[in-house]
Order: C-alpha cells, then structure tokens, then sequence
C-alpha cells in the first residue's frame, strides 16, 4: 500500500507543478495589460473639471499609450451621469475638444506566431443627453488585420455594447489599437472593457499536458517576454 501512497502523492505533485508552469506560459501570451483602464499605478490626476485629459504619446494610463489626439480618462461617479459596468474608470475618445476629431489608444502584447486570437471591446454611449448620445464608432487594428464596429443604441441612459473579432498572430507580439471616428452627439465616445484571448482556449486536458511535458523538461519560469 505504501507505494501506491507514495505515486499518489507524486502524481499530485505533477499535477500542481504542471498547472503552475502552463498557467504562468499562458500568461503570457495575448493578455491585455489594464483592459479596464484603472488607475492601478496611481497616475491618474484630475482636473478642475473632475477628469484626466490624457494627450498624444502619453503613457499614464498603466498598459497603454494615447495615439491620434487626447483622450478624455474619467472614474465613476462623475458630473455627467455617465457609468460603466466594467470598473471604476473608462475613456471618452471624443476628449475635451469635442470637435470631430478622435483620439485612441495602443498596447503591444505578447502573441503566438499562427495562433488565433479574438480581440472584444465595448463602446458607451448616454442616450439621455443629445451631446453624450450615439451612434459611436471606432476601427480597431491587430497587427495587419483591420476591423469596424458601430454602437447603434436604443433606450434611455448609459447604453454599452460588446464587439469582437478574430485575427491570427504573425509574430511574438502584435501591436493592438483601438482609435475613435464617429460620435453621434459628437461630445462623448466611450471605449473600456478591452479583451484578448487564444482561439480556442486550452482545454483543461491540453493544458495539464503541455505542462508535465514542461515540468519534465525543467523549464522551471516563465520565458521572457518578447
């Protein structure tokens, strides 16, 4: 009986070695830095108008640089009314200009050269005041790929709306940005809750696998990133 409590015991060490190692390989591959936009380094200071305008070429908001023209970084509660159900901040890429031209933002992530990602957003809109209010609409790049994505909404108050699409990587990593280029009541265009994931995700047995074959190999950390 004692060898078999012995290889018991041994195969649960594997077993927990083995999803450590995958789980910190996986971390790092087609994960968005902050796709919520929080304040998580403390960067974030606000104006006397109870925002933070963020300008071209800025990196305060933690994971991500500003790209087109500023952008408009505003928590929850603010004197507009506007929410978000996706953390306690969000964007207006209509920033305080609110003059037809859009800002946006960009992040590099590590990727898998052939792996197949799927990249989700949403857009914001307050439909109960005429300036705040919709259609809102960005185009969205991954590398050489492209794509459109249009909030038309309907109803009263603070409507959102989650796009995606799917791109295939063709390097270790894949510059990601997400730029503003229509806002129906032309003062307000919001964008949070930014995502990135392998298509299809690992299954539980794949991922147990990869990570024995990883443990027996002594690869014992994460690879740097590239």
């Amino acid at each position: 009986m004692r060898p078999k409590f012995k290889l018991r015991i041994s195969m649960t060490k594997v077993t927990y070695a083995s999803l450590a190692l995958i789980s910190c390989v996986l971390s790092t591959r087609g994960q968005i830095l902050n796709g919520s936009f929080e304040n998580t380094q403390g960067t974030y200071v606000p104006n006397s108008g109870s925002f933070m305008e963020v300008g071209v070429g800025s990196t305060a908001i933690p994971g991500w640089k500003v790209i087109s023209y500023s952008i408009s970084w505003i928590p929850q509660p603010n004197p507009w009314q506007l929410t978000t159900p996706y953390g306690s901040m969000f964007l207006d890429l209509t920033g305080s200009h609110d003059n037809g031209f859009y800002g946006g933002i960009s992040q590099s992530i590590a990727t898998s050269p052939s792996q197949t990602y799927r990249l989700s957003l949403s857009l914001g809109s307050q439909q109960d005041q005429a300036n705040l209010a919709g259609p809102m609409s960005v185009i969205v790049n991954a590398g050489a790929s492209s794509q459109p994505f249009t909030l038309t909404p309907s109803g009263t108050g603070n409507q959102w709306g989650t796009f995606s699409f799917d791109f295939i990587a063709t390097s270790s990593s894949t510059l990601i940005s997400i730029a503003g280029t229509r806002s129906g009541g032309g003062a307000y265009l919001g964008l949070d809750n930014i995502q990135v994931t392998a298509v299809p995700e690992p299954s539980a047995f794949s991922v147990l696998l990869l990570g024995t074959m990883l443990l027996f190999a002594r690869k014992r950390s994460c690879p740097a990133q590239p």
